[in-house]
């Protein structure tokens, strides 16, 4: 006999500023309880991160990211001011409470699939023309750490990897 898959518990939070009107779930959903009919909103996308705007009388309608807000209703709001919202396996879409993180914008920025304008289009990993060969860096505790140069884009992408999963970068 075949067991079932285990499902995730959804577990529901009041969205700070919007007690008793919203709530947003672990799951990336947001009920509204405006009208006698409690319902989940449909989100839409900006910008590829998936978005829905909240009503308060007295108070403009207000776009909010589902993502920042499941962060601020589960997590505690960000420690620093310019801390976002990062989605560790970087699909934007993906707003389930185990994917999100707050992040500095160096955290964020390192957290890119490719780097635009970057030969290897992998971050922290560039070819050195003198060597021939390509350099791996990272960075820890605000400083540039150089791991090393590789024959191939591969092999210093997995140097890139390791360092920054050891170190919690």
């Amino acid at each position: 006999m075949e067991m079932p898959e285990t499902a995730v518990a959804e577990e529901w939070r009041a969205i700070t500023g919007y007690e008793n009107l919203y709530e947003v779930s672990s799951l990336g959903n947001v009920k509204s309880f405006h009208s006698k009919n409690i319902r989940v909103l449909k989100p839409k996308l900006v910008k590829g991160y998936r978005v829905v705007t909240l009503c308060k009388v007295g108070l403009k309608n207000l776009q909010v990211y589902i993502g920042r807000t499941m962060l601020e209703a589960f997590k505690g709001p960000q420690s620093e001011p310019e801390m976002q919202a990062d989605h560790r396996n970087r699909i934007k879409t993906d707003d389930v409470l185990s994917n999100l993180r707050w992040a500095t914008p160096s955290e964020n920025s390192r957290n890119q699939k490719n780097v635009l304008g970057s030969k290897s289009g992998v971050h922290g990993v560039q070819w050195n023309k003198l060597t021939g060969k390509w350099r791996a860096m990272s960075r820890l505790d605000n400083k540039q750490v150089y791991l090393g140069y590789f024959n191939s884009v591969e092999e210093a992408a997995l140097a890139v990897s390791t360092f920054n999963r050891r170190n919690n970068v």
